[in-house]
């Protein structure tokens, strides 16, 4: 039977967690070439992912036309790596400049500007003790005794509390997101690596 004639029970009940099931690795023989068997190889892990996509959305279309590089979900997964990895860079290229400017005196700025700059800082100080922790000197209760320092009024206080703490949500659903890409990815590359095996 056709493989792109029909999705396997299997990929039904179990979505991503299936494991492959060959079907070009299955015509080749171990006395074909290599390029011939990495071929094959390849074209059983299109298989199993267009596989898993075409169970999810019911669609049997896309066994036939399914490209995981063009996978928006793929692609956007890409993305935000790309993302993260030129984050980190920058990051740890202005370490020093980081938290540098988190004790730089900053007079000559109204209460509110020095706040919102306060702020900047710090963010920039959190994010680089989340992404490169062996660049930054302080520790988390340091960081939080940088963004009161010099914080005297209640109301100040309660902005700055406030808005660091929506900065840490943010960062949280960041760090959040990336793991459960990197553990797409990890699956993803798992199963190529089970194919390419056999």
């Amino acid at each position: 039977m056709d493989p792109l004639e029909y999705i396997p029970d299997e990929y039904r009940k179990h979505g991503v967690d299936t494991e492959p099931i060959l079907y070009y690795m299955r015509e080749k023989s171990d006395d074909d070439e290599l390029d011939v068997l990495l071929e094959a190889a390849q074209n059983d892990v299109r298989l199993h992912q267009a596989r898993i996509r075409a169970a999810a959305s019911n669609d049997i279309s896309l066994l036939a036309k399914y490209d995981f590089t063009r996978d928006p979900l793929y692609l956007s997964r890409q993305e935000r790596k790309l993302g993260r990895v030129e984050a980190v860079e920058l990051l740890t290229k202005e370490a020093r400049t980081i938290l540098r400017e988190l004790d730089e005196d900053k007079k000559n700025l109204t209460p509110e500007e020095r706040t919102q700059v306060k702020l900047a800082r710090w963010q920039r100080a959190l994010e680089l003790y989340v992404y490169c922790p062996s660049e930054m000197s302080l520790d988390l209760l340091g960081l939080l005794e940088k963004l009161l320092d010099g914080t005297s009024e209640e109301q100040e206080l309660s902005e700055v509390l406030s808005q660091a703490s929506q900065m840490c949500s943010t960062l949280v659903d960041a760090t959040h997101q990336s793991v459960r890409d990197t553990t797409d990815d990890a699956a993803q590359a798992e199963d190529s690596y089970m194919i390419r095996l056999e």
